[in-house]
C-alpha cells in the first residue's frame, strides 16, 4: 500500500490505495471515501499517480467529495494538456475566463486546452512582457468570440 505524503503538517493517510476484499485489485480512498479502482500500471506509475493526488488534497483546504471533485478536475486538467502536450507554466484570469500561459510554447489556452494567441513572434522578450501581450491577445479573442456567438444569436433572431 502506498501512502504518500510531501507537506510535513498535513494530515496522514488521506491518500490510500486500499485492497479490495472481494478482488485482488486496489482502489483509491481519499479521506475514507473509496474513489476508484487503480488500472493496471506500473508501479513508477502508480506511485506518481498517487503522489500528483497528495499534492493536490495537501495544497486544498477541502474536505469529503468537495475535495474530490476538485481532485477530479485538476487530475483531468493535467491529462487534458499533458495529452495536448501543453506545459502550463502560470495560470491567468482574462475576460473573467481562466487561462493558463506556456511560456515554453509562447501560447495562452483555455482550461480545456484551447488556444488562445500565440507570442511566438516575441521569442527573445522576458516572460513578463509575453504574459501582457498573450493576456492582450487573448482578450481580443474572446471579444471576436463573443461576437460572432451574439451575431448567431442575431441571426436566429432574424429568421423567426
Amino acid at each position: 500500500m502506498a501512502t504518500i505524503n510531501t507537506k510535513k503538517n498535513a494530515t496522514l493517510n488521506r491518500v490510500q490505495m486500499l485492497k479490495d476484499s472481494n478482488s485482488n485489485m486496489e482502489y483509491l480512498s481519499i479521506d475514507g471515501i473509496p474513489c476508484g479502482y487503480m488500472g493496471s500500471v506500473s508501479e513508477a506509475d502508480r506511485e506518481a499517480g498517487i503522489r500528483c493526488i497528495q499534492k493536490i488534497v495537501d495544497n486544498s483546504n477541502k474536505k469529503g467529495y468537495d475535495l474530490i471533485r476538485e481532485v477530479m478536475a485538476q487530475v483531468k486538467f493535467e491529462a487534458d494538456m499533458n495529452e495536448k502536450q501543453i506545459q502550463p507554466d502560470e495560470q491567468v484570469k482574462v475576460e473573467d475566463t481562466d487561462c493558463v500561459i506556456s511560456y515554453k510554447n509562447l501560447r495562452i489556452y483555455t482550461m480545456d486546452g484551447k488556444e488562445l494567441a500565440s507570442a511566438e513572434d516575441y521569442a527573445n522578450v522576458e516572460n513578463r512582457a509575453v504574459k501582457e501581450i498573450l493576456k492582450l491577445r487573448a482578450q481580443a479573442k474572446l471579444h471576436e468570440l463573443e461576437d460572432l456567438e451574439d451575431e448567431d444569436d442575431s441571426e436566429d433572431d432574424d429568421e423567426e
